[in-house]
């Protein structure tokens, strides 16, 4: 048993991300994750059953979030705007997708099988 994407969509947008803002000190004015990333960072980097991996990813990005603004505090006094992830800016934080699309193959070429059987 797993989780569904509607049900991870759920957890991480009431649970995850409150969680990992709180524990990385940003708070969650300071932090703005659009859904669409949201959504490909569930898709596209997190497809396991259940959602510990979609936290680690979670964690990482509020880590990322929290050391820039550091860095930008040091430089100047002035408060900064919330740091906004977006499809755009995703791979910057997380890094390249793990997982491109369902299926490798439109159509399979000759060679390639789709399973395996073993009989004895």
């Amino acid at each position: 048993a797993g989780y569904v994407y509607e049900e991870k969509l759920a957890i991480a947008s009431k649970y995850l991300i409150p969680q990992t803002e709180e524990q990385s000190g940003i708070g969650t004015e300071r932090l703005n994750l659009q859904e669409e990333a949201l959504q490909k960072m569930i898709k596209d980097y997190a497809r396991e059953a259940g959602v510990r991996n979609l936290r680690q990813l979670l964690e990482k990005v509020s880590r990322k979030v929290a050391l820039d603004l550091v860095r930008k505090n040091k430089s100047t006094d002035v408060d900064q705007a919330p740091a906004t992830i977006s499809l755009e800016n995703l791979s910057t934080y997380i890094g390249q997708p793990l997982h491109m699309s369902e299926r490798l193959y439109i159509g399979t070429p000759p060679g390639v099988v789709m399973g395996l059987a073993w009989t004895a």
